[in-house]
């Protein structure tokens, strides 16, 4: 039984030695062609953009220059391309206020998520406004990274958590019937008829500033709403849903044809137009005294 078992080694032996001899040859090859593979990668990341160590002060500055000042020129209410004039202010006071005093002198990649975090859950402001900032910080790191001034990765915003951004601080006082009466009865034109108008129809501040006599059809008792009016400005409406024709009831519109007569200037260049003293309520200031509707 042994001789047999002993030709059988034999007769395998040619053969282990052959698969012995690929089997050296084939291991170095893919051995070497992996670690140059991996060489190759570590050595396309060294030749990759270098990062230019960049105060988060001066990541604010470019971000002015090129996001707002070049693309929101003063007067001018931005296209669809361009941010509204509202998002540029509100941009601005966020930046002056708040991100720059505080982050001005960190490098880019010193402003950490931890510390941004205990930042904004140190400062006395509403959960809502927090999230504003937070988001303004987000979209500032996007332009760090696309300017090449910080590694690409996660958003380091993307760590940070502001709750109870969508909860009221405050119910909102709801008038009863009664006390809406009362209330108009205190109130001098043109408060009175812009209360009246707020409460028949669901308009925002900035669409009854933007009114215009021309798009109130008497006759079939319809309002046609297209514009808005925020900090001075004509714009489109916020929603597409916005736009849309009420319906006039027809003692409302008995109120709006009695302002209308009452106006010195019907055919003036007014918008809802008050004195400059109401500027805190809204943002259009004249030098007149009317309050009405654009022909």
């Amino acid at each position: 039984m042994g001789l047999p078992l002993a030709r059988r080694e034999s007769r395998r032996k040619p053969e282990a030695a052959e698969h012995d001899r690929w089997h050296c040859q084939s291991v170095p090859d893919r051995s070497s062609g992996s670690q140059g593979i991996r060489r190759d990668s570590r050595r396309a990341n060294q030749s990759g953009p270098q990062v230019r160590p960049t105060s988060f002060g001066a990541l604010v500055d470019r971000f002015v220059l090129e996001e707002i000042s070049n693309k929101q020129p003063i007067g001018i209410e931005a296209g669809e391309t361009g941010l509204a004039y509202s998002t540029c202010t509100s941009y601005l006071s966020m930046l002056n206020r708040h991100i720059k005093p505080k982050w001005k002198d960190y490098l880019v990649t010193e402003v950490r998520p931890a510390l941004v975090q205990e930042w904004l859950n140190g400062k006395q402001a509403a959960p809502k406004y927090k999230g504003h900032i937070k988001a303004l910080m987000r979209r500032l790191f996007e332009k760090a990274m696309l300017w090449e001034l910080m590694p690409l990765h996660r958003n380091p915003m993307e760590l940070v958590e502001v709750r109870g951004i969508s909860k009221r601080q405050r119910r909102p006082r709801i008038l009863t019937l009664e006390e809406f009466f009362a209330l108009v009865t205190l109130l001098p034109d043109p408060y009175r008829t812009m209360v009246i108008v707020a409460q028949c129809t669901g308009l925002r501040v900035s669409e009854i500033l933007a009114l215009r006599w021309s798009r109130i059809n008497f006759e079939s008792l319809t309002m046609v709403v297209k514009q808005a009016v925020v900090n001075g400005r004509v714009k489109g409406l916020k929603t597409d849903y916005s736009e849309d024709e009420l319906p006039l009831d027809l003692a409302f519109a008995t109120i709006l044809l009695r302002w209308k007569a009452s106006v010195p200037y019907p055919r003036g260049i007014g918008y809802f137009r008050v004195q400059s003293q109401v500027a805190a309520i809204t943002p259009v200031q004249s030098n007149k005294t009317t309050f009405g509707l654009r022909a």
